[in-house]
């Protein structure tokens, strides 16, 4: 039998948990590697808490059926960009795990278009990523009653992002293109809810009640065993998604579009070196310091966790030093 899509959503919560206690300070992760090693091991962890009886008030009867291949789509290779957010994809089978870690590759693709939606900053609104226009104008702070009053006078003021601003062009060699380079979608509204998502967390579970069905005519040409593919890797969408927002530059506005020192270290053999065989524990627990309310829903949960990593951990481009007057960007410098 397979997992129940209402319930399911334990190991998305598995994978959060796993994201963060993936090191200290926090680390974050590629699509190539990193997040389907992240999905891979939330999924273990949710079959060992499974196997324990931690869900046996929820289900009286399951068994996970990893051994099952699904049909299904996924994208043959990395693609940078697409004009559409739909790119080429190819024909797979995948076992239920096996979906779940292409979901952690196929979130990201096409790159270019994927990227601008997977951030959500939860403090400052509109919650997508923006361009942050800051004025650096030399200012005596003796003259400001604290430290947040002067802060609030250097204008922060959020605007669509535009990468004339971000790469220094000044005559606006880019070309921009609002659909594609600025679409405003934060990450939530992307995982949850976004017509545009073929794989969101809601298309997922029409997916699958379709496939539990056999109601064949919902989803045109595809099949059973397609639906469950595309509700597995739904899934595997959603738990990357929700893993992004242990990344502090997703969750403080840093595009980070030339480099960004977590996301390029971070690989598979790090994450599984660091976990080891600890998520294997019915009571792994990484991170004590990060509660999750009983019933909270999804999209709730995935803001709570945006806010912990936004108030506990800074990103290259987000760091403001008021001793040394070191701005983030400041002559390309770096910031302790």
């Amino acid at each position: 039998m397979r997992c129940s899509v209402g319930d399911i959503w334990k190991i998305r919560l598995i994978a959060v948990l796993l994201v963060l206690g993936i090191s200290n300070p926090l680390h974050a992760w590629d699509c190539t590697e990193a997040h389907p090693t992240i999905n891979q091991l939330a999924f273990e962890h949710f079959v060992a808490r499974l196997q324990a009886g931690h869900y046996k008030e929820r289900f009286t009867s399951m068994a996970v059926d990893n051994t099952t291949s699904y049909q299904g789509l996924t994208f043959g290779k990395a693609p940078k960009f697409e004009s559409g957010t739909v790119a080429k994809t190819v024909n797979a089978s995948h076992n239920l795990s096996g979906w779940l870690e292409r979901g952690g590759f196929d979130a990201d693709m096409p790159e270019i278009n994927m990227g601008f939606r997977h951030f959500y900053d939860p403090v400052y609104e509109p919650h997508y990523l923006t361009w942050q226009h800051r004025s650096f104008i030399k200012k005596n702070k003796s003259n400001y009653a604290s430290e947040e009053a002067f802060f609030k006078s250097l204008q922060y003021r959020a605007d669509d992002w535009n990468p004339n601003f971000e790469f220094g062009f000044k005559d606006r060699k880019i070309k921009l293109q609002p659909k594609l380079l600025r679409p405003q979608i934060d990450a939530a509204t992307w995982a949850f809810e976004h017509e545009e998502n073929d794989h969101s967390w809601m298309q997922g579970k029409i997916a699958y009640k379709a496939a539990m069905e056999n109601n064949t005519a919902l989803f045109g040409n595809l099949n059973r065993s397609q639906m469950f593919g595309k509700a597995f890797r739904a899934l595997g969408e959603t738990m990357h998604l929700m893993a992004d927002m242990t990344q502090p530059a997703h969750t403080r506005g840093d595009s980070h579009s030339m480099y960004e020192p977590i996301e390029k270290n971070v690989k598979a053999d790090m994450i599984k070196k660091i976990i080891g065989a600890r998520h294997k524990s019915p009571e792994f627990r990484p991170v004590p310091e990060f509660e999750v309310e009983e019933g909270l829903e999804l999209p709730e949960l995935m803001k709570k966790l945006a806010a912990f990593t936004n108030a506990h951990f800074f990103s290259n481009d987000t760091i403001f030093d008021y001793e040394t007057w070191k701005f983030p960007r400041n002559g390309k410098r770096p910031n302790h």
